[in-house]
This record gives structure tokens, sequence and C-alpha cells, in this order.
């Protein structure tokens, strides 16, 4: 169970449904270095996760979608999701977001009546979208405890000083943890890290360059993102007024579990209004925004912010403002 949470938890894949978040790379690496006191260590652990996933988790997840049929597919992963519920609600309430921790509870009970156990996600089709999760790390972030160093767990994945007792406690709020049969109680928590797995292979292709540093950085940038409940501001380096180029590459990745679509990005700084451009970016992938800007309006206060415009999937629009100095 603690595999799969971490597998849920990474998803640079996606995790849970709601909105995609942007964030600059280039400062977020350089925070998650600060973090991983630890990384020759760290490393070495990481090589044999790898190396168990390379040779029997990922082979067994590839055999499971070509004999599973999509739908009881769905119907698992949707499963193990309503069984997570019960984790959030008491997080949520630990963590005072009671309004939340009603809708939690709502989903919970609704899906495991009408939705067969689970089976069928009938609260999202009510309106009732699921949230991206709670677990008891965040709640220790939220009284204050600090992140800590960076770990990469046996077997369990990447971690925190925070969060890896943390993972304990959650494990106390899952039904799975109460089955007496230790066999059926084993086999579920196989079936969920194996559902899980699967549901990530169309993601192992997008990871280029240092695997390690890639999963390091994705994990912590997540992990802050959901501290601060979607709330992420980067600090972007200060540039000097003569050595800004005419044109900028803005990077960031989408840590949701949705395609993100750039509708459009307002910039008040003193200049005409650059052009935008920028591909429809799949969840965990890294996607480009480009600005063009009129050489003759180079002077001024080139921008302390940019809002983004785009749409979450669910036929709505939302924005998520960007602070720094001039786009990058």
């Amino acid at each position: 169970m603690m595999i799969s949470k971490f597998l849920i938890h990474a998803r640079w894949i996606a995790t849970t449904a709601v909105l995609a978040a942007l964030a600059n790379v280039t400062a977020l690496s350089a925070q998650a270095e600060e973090a991983d006191k630890l990384e020759g260590i760290n490393r070495k652990v990481f090589y044999v996760n790898e190396r168990l996933d390379h040779y029997v988790l990922r082979p067994v997840a590839v055999t499971y979608t070509k004999v599973i049929p999509d739908p009881l597919e769905r119907g698992v992963d949707n499963f193990f999701s309503n069984l997570g519920e019960i984790g959030n609600v008491v997080n949520d309430v630990l963590q005072g977001k009671f309004k939340q921790a009603g809708l939690d509870s709502s989903r919970f009970l609704i899906n495991t009546t009408i939705g067969v156990a689970g089976l069928f996600d009938v609260a999202a089709r009510a309106g009732i979208e699921k949230n991206e999760g709670e677990d008891f790390g965040q709640t220790l972030a939220v009284w204050g405890v600090g992140e800590g160093p960076y770990l990469m767990l046996p077997l369990i994945g990447p971690s925190t000083l925070r969060d890896a007792p943390s993972k304990f406690v959650d494990s106390l709020t899952s039904p799975l943890s109460y089955v007496d049969d230790v066999s059926a109680r084993n086999s579920a928590r196989a079936l969920d890290l194996l559902a899980t797995r699967a549901s990530l292979l169309e993601y192992d292709e997008i990871i280029s360059g240092d695997k390690y540093l890639f999963v390091r950085d994705v994990y912590l940038q997540r992990n802050r993102y959901l501290v601060n409940d979607g709330a992420i501001e980067d600090d972007f380096g200060d540039f000097e007024e003569s050595s800004i180029p005419e044109d900028h590459e803005f990077w960031f990745t989408n840590i949701g579990s949705t395609p993100l679509v750039i509708k459009s990005v307002a910039a008040s700084c003193g200049c005409t209004t650059p052009h935008w451009s920028a591909d429809t970016v799949k969840p965990g992938a890294r996607g480009q925004v480009k600005a063009s800007y009129d050489s003759k309006n180079r002077v001024g206060d080139f921008n302390k912010s940019i809002e983004v415009f785009y749409n979450d999937g669910k036929d709505r629009s939302q924005s998520l403002t960007i602070k720094g100095n001039v786009i990058m």
C-alpha cells in the first residue's frame, strides 16, 4: 500500500483529478538540490528500486494491461481510489478543512453504495470531483513541521524526513490494514500496486536525462504543491535590462492529471503585449510558452508576474499567477 501510495503521489506522472499547475523547473531544481543532502545514498537506493521495477513490476504491469479489459481496469482503480477517501477525510479534519471533509465523505458514501463498493465513480458524475488527496505528511506541514531532507526509501520510493514516518500513520486509515486474512490483505495490496503501476506505463517514455533528478524534482514540486493547496509562487532570477532578449521561453511541468491547454497569457510590463503560443501538454510532460517583444519597447518594468489561462479538461478556464522578474 505504501509503494502504491508513492506511485500515485509521484504521477509526473499524474495523480487524481482537478487542476494542473505550472512551475519554473530551473528554480525548483535548485531548491531540490538544497533539500537532497543525502544524494549519494539516495542514488544507490534509487538504482535498486529501478532494477526491481524494470525486471519485476513493469513486466507484470504490461501483462496486466494486455489481459484485463479497460472497463475492469478502471473499476479496480476506482475501488482503491475510493478506499483512499477515508484517509483524505481524516486529514481534512486534522487540517481544519471541514468543507473538503464533507465533500470527500460524500464521495466515499456515494461511491461505496451507488457506485457498487467504489467500482464506479458516481460522485464525479454528480459533480463531486475527487480532490488532489491529503495525507499525514501534509497535515504535519500544516501544523508547522518542516519538510526535512529528501529521502529515497527502499521499495517505497521518494519521500522526505517529514513524510517517511507519516506513511505509517496513513496506513492506519486504510481499510486493508484491518483485513484479518493475511493472504487476502496482501493480495489486495499487490493488486493495488499493480493497477497503479499499469496506469503509469504511458508516462514511462516522457522522462529524459537523469531519471533520478527528474523523479526527485517532480516529487518535491508536487509535494509542495499539495501542501500549499495548489498555490505555487516561483522566484525567477533577476535580469539586467540590457541583457533582456527579444524572445523569451518559459518552461513548465504539468503536474495535474489532465492535459493542459494554454489559452492565453497576460503580462503586466512596460511594453507591448507579447504574443504567446503553447501546445497541449500531457500530464507529467514539460511544456513551453514563447513570447516575442517589440524591440522598440524593451525598456521599462519588465514584468513582476504573468497570469496563465488554461483549460483544465473540464470545459472551464482556470488561471494561475506565477511571480518573478522578466519572463524567462
